[in-house]
């Protein structure tokens, strides 16, 4: 009788991106192109509540910001293409938010700040953390 082994075999990153300070939860890929060629941008979050915007060809952070001052950690991050709306949502032990940004009015700056939503939903819940983005129908679908 032969014991059952488990191998786990990781792939070799080629690239590895360090700039949060703390346990990143989320990262997203951001099809912010109006056509079909690969994405360019990459969101991440942390534990913290820091959310960083990457440019994957430089591989540097070109926007950081906090979504609310307080403690809070990102569980989940959506990009909503038609709209170039990035929507983040954020959870901490006694409150949830998800918040709207729009791309168009983000600076390309690595500074961490607040950054202003363009929308906010209270979730009333500090367990809150997936959602997804669903297309309006129309009254008569």
């Amino acid at each position: 009788h032969v014991p059952f082994q488990i191998v786990s075999i990781m792939p070799t990153p080629s690239y590895l991106l360090r700039k949060h300070e703390e346990d990143v939860t989320v990262v997203k890929f951001l099809d912010t192109h109006n056509d079909d060629s690969d994405s360019d941008l990459l969101a991440s979050g942390d534990v913290t509540g820091n959310v960083k915007l990457w440019n994957l060809h430089t591989r540097r952070p070109v926007h950081e910001f906090r979504p609310i001052e307080k403690a809070c950690s990102i569980p989940n991050i959506e990009y909503e293409h038609d709209r170039h709306t990035l929507i983040t949502s954020t959870r901490s032990p006694y409150h949830g938010w998800i918040h709207g940004y729009d791309m168009n009015k983000m600076s390309h700056s690595s500074a961490v700040h607040t950054q202003d939503s363009i929308f906010k939903f209270d979730t009333h819940c500090s367990t809150f953390c997936r959602f997804r983005v669903v297309q309006h129908l129309p009254d008569n679908a």
